[in-house]
């Protein structure tokens, strides 16, 4: 405790981090002498930038540059005495000579005196330090995954397209005619190839949004030509289970990364059609308002159970079209397509109902429309 005019009036207890050889704390002694002498024996290893004031009952926060834990005695002791002039206040500070550190409570008397209490939280800090080396080496070892995979996917999907293409030219008779079997096989190499090359990405794409390293690439995008080009493309994926998709939508252009937009929409019409029963329907709808662009993608197929909903945007969560179809895939489409959709600001729900259909919703905010 020290009076009106910074002088040592009571103390419980020698604190610490005071050198006890010397013998700066008596009733009666300067706190500014005590404090030098703190500083001589390197009793300041550092102190936190943040303080807290207490002012007329409300607490503010200020951030008050100390000097390096390697600067003179002077100009530790200096700092000391002027975060001590911020009274009351709390701060924290580091005792290098016996490695703890300190929260020091300052608050003032009605006769002016100040009430000095210090708090051993050297058990926090050493956590504080644990939790920020662990999360420096799981950024460390993101960034090492993110690496391996680009790298993976670039040595994986070269002789992959070198194996699909060459597949093709055989399945379409360019290196001379095939028998049934044959072309067969030609075949079952095509489609396999291009299901390993759709994992490889989709990997790829979900390491790369779970390190936050994806990078959007703005331009105008045509949602309408867009959706067009994605309804040909399963034109016959939809002829085979006779489902009519409705006309797309007219919609105005967006502001958008192009190539991660045409993953989440193939990946919507795709999932519709594919789930939906024979002679089944998948309907387009879109509309804008004040809170920006909502396209919605419905089909009346089977739906999906509540307890896999709650998983669908975890990977590798497959839905199934019944009970007894295992579903196509790996489960990794709608994790990837709403971590995009968040980096344009928007959001993908997925709302179902067993037996009464799906409907997945795409929102885009106002900043994605034109002005």
């Amino acid at each position: 405790m020290l009076d009106a005019s910074d002088h040592v009036v009571a103390f419980n207890r020698l604190p610490e981090f005071a050198d006890p050889t010397e013998p700066t704390l008596y009733r009666g002694a300067p706190f500014a002498d005590l404090i030098a002498a703190q500083a001589a024996a390197d009793g300041f290893g550092g102190f936190d930038r943040e303080l807290v004031l207490h002012r007329d009952g409300r607490t503010e926060r200020l951030v008050l540059e100390p000097p390096a834990p390697d600067s003179s005695p002077q100009a530790l002791a200096a700092h000391r005495m002027a975060v001590h002039a911020l009274a009351p206040c709390d701060h924290i500070q580091y005792s290098a000579v016996i490695d703890k550190w300190w929260l020091v409570r300052e608050r003032t008397t009605p006769s002016g005196g100040i009430i000095i209490t210090y708090v051993d939280i050297t058990a926090l800090k050493q956590t504080e330090r644990e939790v920020a080396l662990a999360r420096s080496h799981a950024e460390a070892a993101d960034r090492a995954k993110t690496e391996f995979l680009s790298h993976l996917s670039h040595e994986l999907r070269t002789p992959l397209n070198a194996v699909v293409g060459f597949a093709e030219l055989l399945e379409g008779g360019i290196a001379g005619p095939l028998n049934d079997r044959q072309q067969g096989y030609a075949g079952d190499i095509v489609r396999a190839g291009r299901s390993m090359l759709t994992l490889v990405g989709d990997i790829l794409n979900l390491s790369l949004l779970a390190g936050d390293s994806y990078v959007l690439k703005d331009e105008d995008v045509d949602l309408s030509l867009l959706l067009a080009e994605l309804t040909a493309r399963h034109a016959a994926l939809a002829a085979a289970g006779r489902v009519t998709v409705s006309p797309v939508p007219a919609l105005p252009p967006i502001r958008g990364d192009a190539l991660a937009l045409k993953f989440v929409l193939d990946n919507l019409l795709s999932n519709a059609i594919k789930f939906s029963p024979e002679g089944g329907t998948v309907a387009i709808d879109a509309g804008i308002g004040p809170d920006g662009l909502t396209l919605t993608i419905t089909d009346n197929g089977p739906g999906i159970e509540g307890a896999l909903l709650r998983h669908v945007f975890e990977p590798f969560q497959r839905r199934t079209a019944s009970t007894t179809r295992e579903a196509k895939g790996f489960g990794l489409g709608l994790a990837v397509g709403q971590g995009f959709l968040q980096l344009h600001g928007g959001s993908l729900d997925i709302e179902s109902r067993p037996g009464r259909g799906t409907v997945a919703t795409l929102r885009l905010p106002p900043d994605r429309l034109p002005a």
